[in-house]
């Protein structure tokens, strides 16, 4: 009988302690999933020990197995941020967790129910209507019913259940039948009149960003950069300026994405800005086009200061700061350029814009290269350099939609050249000291392509025996122009000489080239002041024959006088210049010229290139004896 209690004691303290056990363990499993479901950092691996129950009480097993199961407190307190943030994790930066099929799938159906929602309050609200059911009054006041019904849902949805799809696609559809409510009463029911619905569209907007942004909506946001161009497209009318404002729209959107931690509606927002902005091509013939380049410039310079002040990550900052500016303002010249293109009458003096824009990115760019934030700091100099190449480009732009004063010739846009030698000249200085990027020759490139372009007209009647053209004082302004960025090139030679080879080859030949269309228009024009026609072809000659003899004079000066070049740099230089020469003798000079001015200028030129092979030989060959 002692023996078999014994037993049953033994079974019944080992069923309690696998009780305890149990408990411990479901306690301590309870808590490890809490810990691993925390989103911001991984927990420390449980300690596991083990646990001798064979002569513990169950007080004691429970105590065991809690303590074998738990993280150790010395080691919490000797990193105590160990379950805060991981340790790989970037200062400032929450990993983001991967986006679940299921919340993919609950967002369409999300849009969707929107969709089909809007489409059944119409079906509803028709029904009605054709069974005399409703009223004008009725239904206005049902429409703004169903908007703050939906918003509130919104809320509610919010408060008790989270974030979800299910908010934004409530408080979207509740934006948009507030907004057919507004149309309604303008276009419609024609009771309020068209300033009277731009205010009220605005008062909505307005609400509905602010609410958005108190409440960090960031997919209302994204919504409503989807739905602003449909709102623009319907409420915004050419011929209506009361209208105009609707334009504003997306850049009141762009204003509200400042110091958001999504990317997503700000690149919606570009996207909606670069549509309207094309749609603007369609209304080229309209009073709007001025007005719509104005906000299109504005709109650029507000997405470049945005995304510069508030970066985000690179890949957005670029298409939002870099990219997007430049469209919109490339799009911009397209439509100023309707009018000229249509051959219908219209000013193009709102295209002058483009060129303050650029300047204003250029400013933005360096001002914030010297920023602390890296990002910051990388996008600025990406937009610096694109503003400066892209000045160029806008000149050329400029130039080609300016009308000419005078003749229908180019050489007359006197104003627009003027001032592209002067910006050339200032951008020439500025970037040899505060040099852009790693690519610094670019912008320079871009300088140099643009002088090539906006002299073309000058140089072809350089080069095509029309003198005529270049007696005009416009062409001698030019002629001097030119010299002067020239100048300040040769005065810069030592930026020019840290870029490849091949870019210093290209500059020369371009040099050349700018040097004899200001040497022949100026001798040109002289000649025709002091002889008239015969004094004028005199002239051309003498200009010609005079950049050939100073072309190889130039040659053999770099290849014999000493200097601080080196023979590798010197004999590279010489040798360009010498070709340059030879090549214009034998395929321009040859027929052009006639008389005195080709003798001599096929006389010096021989003589030149014969003085520089042998001068140049003996040096060598002094300089290496010396060495040896």
């Amino acid at each position: 009988m002692d023996h078999r209690h014994q037993e049953s004691m033994d079974l019944r303290i080992a069923l309690a302690r696998i009780e305890a056990a149990e408990v411990a363990l479901s306690d301590a499993h309870r808590s490890l999933s809490d810990v691993i479901s925390r989103e911001d950092a991984p927990t420390p691996k449980p300690v596991v020990a083990s646990v001798d129950i064979t002569d513990a009480t169950p007080t004691e097993v429970v105590a065991s197995v809690a303590s074998a199961t738990s993280v150790p407190s010395a080691e919490v307190q000797d990193h105590p941020t160990a379950v805060a943030a991981p340790a790989t994790a970037e200062p400032g930066h929450r990993l983001k967790a991967p986006v679940s099929m299921e919340t993919k799938v609950l967002r369409v159906i999300a849009v969707l129910g929107t969709l089909i929602t809007v489409a059944g309050v119409g079906f509803v609200v028709n029904l009605a209507i054709q069974q005399g059911l409703l009223g004008p009054l009725a239904r206005v006041l049902m429409a703004i019913a169903l908007s703050m019904l939906l918003l509130g849902a919104a809320l509610w949805l919010e408060k008790y259940r989270g974030h979800s799809a299910g908010v934004g696609a409530l408080a979207v559809t509740s934006l948009l039948i507030s907004v057919l409510v507004v149309y309604s009463l303008v276009r419609i029911l024609d009771w309020w009149s068209e300033i009277a619905g731009t205010i009220a569209l605005f008062a909505v907007w307005l609400a509905y960003l602010m609410l958005a942004k108190q409440r960090h909506w960031w997919i209302v946001m994204t919504g409503m950069g989807v739905v602003a161009i449909p709102i623009v497209d319907g409420f915004l009318l050419p011929e209506v300026p009361a209208t105009w404002p609707v334009a504003l729209l997306p850049l009141i959107l762009l204003g509200f994405t400042f110091r958001t931690k999504y990317p997503v509606p700000r690149i919606i927002v570009a996207i909606a800005s670069l549509l309207l902005q094309a749609q603007l091509l369609s209304w080229m013939d309209t009073d709007f086009r001025n007005t719509g380049i104005i906000i299109a410039v504005v709109t650029a310079l507000a997405f470049a200061t945005v995304s510069l002040s508030d970066s985000q990550d690179l890949r957005t900052g670029r298409f939002t700061g870099v990219i997007t500016p430049m469209l919109l303002l490339l799009l911009s010249a397209v439509a100023a350029s309707g009018p000229k293109y249509l051959n219908s009458p219209g000013d193009s003096l709102v295209v002058w814009l483009l060129i303050p824009a650029m300047i204003g990115l250029i400013a933005l760019g360096h001002f914030y290269r010297h920023s602390n934030h890296p990002k910051t700091k990388q996008l600025a100099r990406i937009l610096e350099l694109v503003s400066w190449c892209a000045t160029a480009v806008t000149f050329l732009i400029v130039w080609l939609l300016s009308p000419p004063l005078g003749a229908e010739e180019r050489t007359n846009a006197t104003v627009v050249v003027v001032l592209f030698f002067l910006a050339a000249s200032v951008t020439i200085v500025w970037l040899s000291r505060h040099p852009v990027s790693q690519n610094k020759a670019l912008p320079w490139l871009f300088w140099m392509g643009a002088a090539l372009i906006i002299t073309f007209s000058l140089g072809h009647n350089v080069l095509a025996g029309t003198p005529l053209w270049l007696t005009d004082q416009v062409a001698l302004l030019q002629a001097l122009l030119i010299t002067l960025f020239l100048g300040v090139l040769v005065s810069h030679q030592r930026v020019i000489s840290e870029f490849d080879t091949w870019i210093q080859i290209v500059f020369a030949v371009l040099g050349l080239y700018l040097s004899m269309i200001a040497i022949v228009t100026a001798s040109t024009w002289a000649g025709n002041v002091l002889g008239g026609s015969n004094g004028m072809w005199l002239g051309y000659f003498i200009g010609h024959a005079t950049v050939s003899v100073l072309w190889m004079a130039m040659a053999a000066w770099i290849l014999l006088a000493p200097s601080t070049l080196s023979d590798r740099v010197s004999l590279g230089a010489g040798v360009v210049l010498a070709a340059a020469g030879v090549i214009k003798l034998v395929f321009f000079d040859l027929e052009a010229l006639d008389g005195l001015p080709r003798a001599v200028a096929f006389l010096a030129s021989g003589l030149a290139l014969l003085a520089m092979a042998s001068l140049r030989s003996r040096r060598k060959a002094q300089s290496t004896s010396a060495k040896n």
